[in-house]
């Protein structure tokens, strides 16, 4: 039975093809194997600028979403953190109120470029002293 993948001098036909693609580069005076760590170096590169490219727009994400925040009287004084990475924010920390909480989440929700928000915020708690509490009057008693 004859082996349908033997090409010419015993070479597979996937490696007479690579074999071809490869000739202009043998012919100018180049080794295909000593290119290999230049196609990886060029390959890395690459991949460091994409990233980079990513957290450049994390970052521009993240500083959006703060000044927005920072601007609306609804969140205005919450204690959070904001933090992006690949399009997903986080949010944390502490807010003033329920609202505050969905405000910050939304925002961040419409922000171009956010995937994913994770809102981690709790309430903040009022201090005992800043809770109004009305006093409730005694009794009167009759005189004797």
């Amino acid at each position: 039975m004859e082996n349908h993948l033997q090409g010419v001098e015993g070479r597979s036909s996937v490696g007479l093809r690579l074999g071809s693609a490869l000739d202009p580069i043998r012919e100018r005076g180049y080794n295909p194997l000593t290119l290999g760590p230049a196609i990886v170096l060029l390959i890395v590169t690459v991949a460091l600028c994409l990233s980079c490219s990513n957290n450049s727009r994390d970052a521009g994400i993240q500083r959006n979403i703060e000044a927005k925040a920072a601007a609306d009287p609804t969140t205005m004084g919450s204690k959070v953190t904001i933090t992006c990475r690949d399009g997903k924010v986080t949010i944390s920390g502490k807010v003033n109120n329920d609202a505050a909480g969905k405000e910050l989440e939304k925002i961040a929700t419409e922000e171009p470029g956010v995937t994913d928000v994770d809102d981690q915020t709790s309430i903040e708690d009022l201090p005992p002293s800043s809770v109004q509490t009305k006093s409730v009057p005694e009794p009167s008693r009759p005189r004797r």
